[in-house]
């Protein structure tokens, strides 16, 4: 690992960072036709990922006297491929609205069962809505279980009935849409529509990883003030762990009919590369290790590819979450900007390489 220099701490290492790739599309003519095409023969398909992400960015940092500025050029791309059984699905388990659908289905269920119930006076009575009231529902029926003596016929009657209250309870219990939420209509067709891709064991993926990070800055010392100095630079290509993590990783759901995708996000490992530091009290010291980040850069990348077309662009300027440069005096103030932009494609057909 690099290790600061004596009297400093390093520019702490960023945590991974969900972020995604933007996959230009190369000619991907798919829509329809890709639905008809794989609707006829259900066989394993593969898709590729591109993903490039640029990231560039001044800082300025300032406490009383100590002072720093910092430079930070990144570059990140990575191919990969992933997985599709060949079967379309009826629900997309990516989508940012899964959960909520889930919940208004269930309260949809609820409601119908509780309408079916109503109209053939099976309805249970008497259902306890408070936990006191529920509490004594469950002695009630550990007081009847131990009176049966462990005979199976009584315990069977016993549980047969208690269930329809207990079930009752349960439907209570459940997790209720929030208001607006969309109606479920639980007698629509659901038509298969989205396919699965997940990464798998073995598949080709590349990783580069360019980073060039340059401060400079001085502290005030007794006997005056103290210039320091710091790069990070690092050119990885990733090792067989990481890119096997990155391949296995990633999870998609495409829609051919809308050409679009959802996914979880986009995982990077982080760069290894080396660290000089130079100040005037204690000279030059180099390491190698894992190398600092932009994470709220690549955290704002990996959010763009929740939800995208097949390819596409997308940039914006942040503001830096921290002061970044040398060892940041307490209390320091910080300003700067940070550009990024992502550009990603994704290929839902293709022959891996």
């Amino acid at each position: 690992m690099l290790r600061a220099s004596p009297g400093h701490r390093s520019f702490g290492v960023m945590q991974m960072v969900v972020s995604q790739r933007l996959w230009r599309s190369a000619g991907v003519g798919i829509g329809i036709g890709l639905l008809a095409s794989v609707s006829a023969h259900a066989a394993e398909t593969y898709g590729r990922l591109t993903v490039d992400i640029r990231i560039d960015g001044e800082q300025n940092w300032s406490a009383q006297q100590d002072w720093g500025k910092t430079k930070i050029a990144e570059r990140y791309r990575v191919v990969t491929h992933v997985q599709w059984d060949g079967e379309l699905q009826t629900v997309d388990t990516l989508a940012p609205d899964y959960a909520e659908k889930q919940i208004a289905k269930g309260a949809a269920i609820q409601r119908r069962v509780a309408e079916v119930q109503q109209r053939t006076g099976t309805a249970p009575k008497n259902v306890p809505k408070t936990p006191e009231e529920q509490q004594a529902l469950m002695q009630r029926m550990q007081t009847e279980q131990l009176a049966c003596n462990n005979d199976p016929q009584c315990l069977m009657n016993l549980a047969m009935r208690y269930a329809p209250v207990m079930n009752a309870v349960a439907m209570q219990a459940m997790p209720q849409p929030e208001a607006g939420a969309p109606e479920i209509d639980l007698d629509a067709e659901e038509v298969p529509r989205y396919a699965h891709y997940y990464g798998y064991e073995g598949c080709p993926t590349t990783i580069e990883m360019h980073v060039d990070y340059r401060a400079e800055g001085a502290w005030a010392d007794v006997g005056g003030m103290v210039p320091w100095k710091e790069t990070y630079s690092a050119d990885d290509r990733g090792n067989d762990l990481q890119r096997k993590m990155q391949c296995l990783g990633q999870q998609m759901s495409f829609d051919p009919q809308t050409n679009s995708f959802h996914s979880l996000g986009f995982g990077l490992p982080l760069p290894r590369g080396s660290r000089v530091y130079w100040d005037r009290l204690h000279g030059e010291e180099r390491g190698d290790g894992e190398v600092p980040t932009t994470g709220e850069a690549l955290a704002w990348a990996s959010e763009q590819m929740r939800a995208a077309p097949a390819s596409g662009s997308r940039r914006t300027t942040l503001k830096p979450d921290r002061p970044r440069g040398g060892t940041v005096t307490t209390g320091a103030r910080h300003d700067g900007e940070i550009r990024v932009q992502i550009d990603w494609r994704f290929e839902p057909d293709v022959q891996p390489r």
